[in-house]
């Protein structure tokens, strides 16, 4: 017989604190998969970037092949832009893969992957989905399902000064929503491969990050106090999940944790069209 497959990614998930964390006994099931397996830091694509990076995990070639550079996409001989889907991938996924070769896979909210293409199993597509009102799910049918259990691809709040509050807990409710959901599913259907990301690690560290570190030139001492466990909040939170997907699979299946890029400070950006302009 032959054996399962379970990969569960952590978009963002930052080697630095990821590895703490598991050494100081912070995210108990991570710890567990940590000390019984192989582990190590992998190199992220050139640009290490969600879109193309999670491309590249699927297809198992570069941007260069692949063709997903970034979120969006210069339309030629244009100034305009259009947001990369999964018919730009100019590469088969593995689960495609799989599919072909008669296993039964379930996949869900891995970016890039709107629209869903057809699978033997379910496909539930991720980050980049224009909306829930849209068809995000092979068999299409299962949309229907989902939008009325309540299921989200994405927290609903954008960061704005004054509602990191309101921001963190849609950031957690939004993991828990949608993984409660997925694990509903994995008692209903039968999977050779299985490939769920979760997303939240990576949007509450582009957020949350300054009020953690008191090297960043944005530090803010009195969020700190409030807000500096932000981050581990939401690893302790997928942490718990993983632990809950982990008890579906079997003895035998092989469990990979992975994750597209890692993560760190923001000092600063620059915008070279406007220091362009203002050079002349």
């Amino acid at each position: 017989m032959s054996r399962k497959v379970m990969v569960i990614g952590l978009d963002g998930a930052s080697p630095d604190l990821l590895f703490r964390w598991i050494k100081e006994d912070r995210l108990p099931n991570l710890k567990r998969i940590y000390d019984s397996g192989a582990k190590g830091i992998l190199k992220s694509t050139t640009p290490p970037v969600t879109a193309p990076a999670w491309t590249s995990f699927m297809t198992g070639v570069s941007p260069g092949k692949h063709g997903i550079y970034d979120f969006i996409l210069k339309k030629r001989n244009s100034y305009d832009y259009v947001p990369v889907n999964s018919t730009f991938r100019k590469y088969p996924a593995f689960w495609d893969v799989a599919s072909s070769y008669g296993k039964k896979v379930f996949v869900a909210n891995v970016p890039s992957t709107y629209p869903p293409n057809k699978v033997n199993g379910i496909m539930i597509s991720g980050m980049l989905t224009p909306s829930l009102d849209s068809t995000f799910t092979h068999p299409p049918e299962l949309s229907n399902l989902l939008r009325r259990g309540g299921y989200r691809i994405t927290p609903e709040k954008v960061y704005e000064e004054g509602n990191e509050n309101e921001l963190l807990e849609d950031l957690i409710q939004t993991l828990i929503q949608r993984t409660e959901i997925i694990l509903e599913l994995m008692d209903e259907v039968d999977w050779d491969l299985f490939v769920y990301v979760i997303y939240e690690t990576d949007t509450v560290c582009h957020w949350f990050w300054r009020y953690m570190d008191p090297s960043h030139p944005y530090f803010v001492r009195e969020k700190h106090k409030e807000f500096g466990d932000a981050i581990l909040k939401v690893y302790r939170m997928a942490d718990k999940y993983v632990g809950k997907i982990v008890e579906k699979a079997d003895e035998d299946t092989v469990i990979f944790i992975v994750s597209d890029h890692g993560m760190g400070p923001l000092h600063g950006s620059i915008y070279i069209n406007n220091w362009l302009m203002e050079k002349g």
